[in-house]
């Protein structure tokens, strides 16, 4: 193993460590579980637990246990793993990549990508939740979609939020992980159109954090740039000032382009449902030129001081081309 590893490894054990001498807040049955001697007590349960492949149960504990005569059934993993509570494997994430030094910087700014993806989990035309059927002659299937943290210059998973297929809200997920994470200074969201939103753009600014999202063309019907006049297929960095109202005076319709209404089923954390105030919001515009009659539209709060229309043409591509959370 090099050193490399070797250090990985050791700040990994510490970080399980940590988990152990406090095991009864992560447990179930706090005065209970983990208490005794097993053959699977729970430091070997979340070494397993990170390691363990798509094998069979069986096969995955076999080779881990290299075959062992002791090596823990199936039924043994099940039950422990039962006490474990979710929790559990999310402060050892939290502790792992919080011990991790020396981090790779773009400008001062630690680059945090968000992205979305699929994933498929065993047929349960029970859970309503995750089931879909693609049409009547298909076989249905269930999926979950897992929203997820990632530090594209360190390559560094930081955190994840997992949904229902049906219940999918990556607004909300980006929100949420947002508020628990305990990651410290300057910080650059990088963002793709699924998560183009009045509600995380104010949550973004509200917290400190700079971003850089990518957003559909003016040109689009429904797009955050809709309402403007801004030009397409045009390089240009413009400013973009509204104010977000819940009301529909007259004076507010005849200011479309200063004013976004908010229908009730919208949601924006900062007006309440009969609020009478209005919340103002400033972004910048830049459309970049990527290739031949092939331009993006991005929105963002960092200063045209310190970054320079090139210099969001090269967050862009470092989030497009590193960011591989959806492969």
């Amino acid at each position: 193993m090099n050193v490399y590893a070797k250090i990985i490894k050791k700040k990994l054990d510490e970080s399980i460590g940590k988990l152990v001498k406090i095991i009864p807040l992560f447990s179930k049955d706090p005065g209970k579980d983990f208490t005794r001697n097993r053959k699977l007590p729970i430091n070997k349960l979340i070494v397993f637990l990170i390691f363990m492949g798509g094998n069979t149960q069986t096969k995955e504990l076999l080779e881990h246990f290299k075959f062992s005569i002791k090596t823990p059934t199936s039924s043994a993993f099940i039950q422990q793993r039962s006490k474990l509570v979710p929790e559990g494997l999310a402060f050892i994430l939290s502790e792992f990549v919080g011990s991790i030094k020396n981090l790779k910087k773009f400008k001062g700014y630690r680059l945090i990508a968000v992205d979305g993806s699929k994933v498929s989990i065993p047929v349960n035309p029970d859970d309503k939740d995750s089931y879909a059927i693609s049409n009547k002659n298909s076989k249905g299937y269930n999926l979950l979609h897992v929203n997820a943290f990632y530090d594209v210059l360190n390559k560094i998973y930081l955190d994840i939020t997992i949904q229902a297929y049906r219940k999918t809200n990556e607004f909300k997920a980006l929100v949420d992980m947002m508020k628990r994470t305990a990651i410290k200074g300057k910080v650059i969201i990088l963002a793709d159109r699924g998560y183009e939103s009045y509600n995380n753009i104010a949550n973004l600014e509200k917290n400190g954090w700079k971003y850089l999202v990518r957003v559909k063309s003016p040109s689009a019907k429904n797009g955050i740039l809709s309402k403007t006049d801004l030009p397409t297929d045009k390089v240009f960095d413009e400013t973009v000032s509204i104010l977000m109202t819940r009301r529909q005076t007259n004076k507010i319709k005849a200011n479309p382009k200063l004013y976004r209404f908010l229908p009730k089923a919208s949601t924006f954390d900062f007006l309440s449902l009969k609020s009478k105030d209005t919340y103002p919001i400033s972004f910048r515009v830049v459309c970049v030129k990527i290739a031949e009659d092939i331009y993006e539209y991005l929105i963002t709060n960092l200063d045209v001081i310190e970054f320079s229309l090139e210099d969001l043409k090269e967050l862009y591509h470092k989030r497009w081309d590193i960011m591989v959370i959806s492969a």
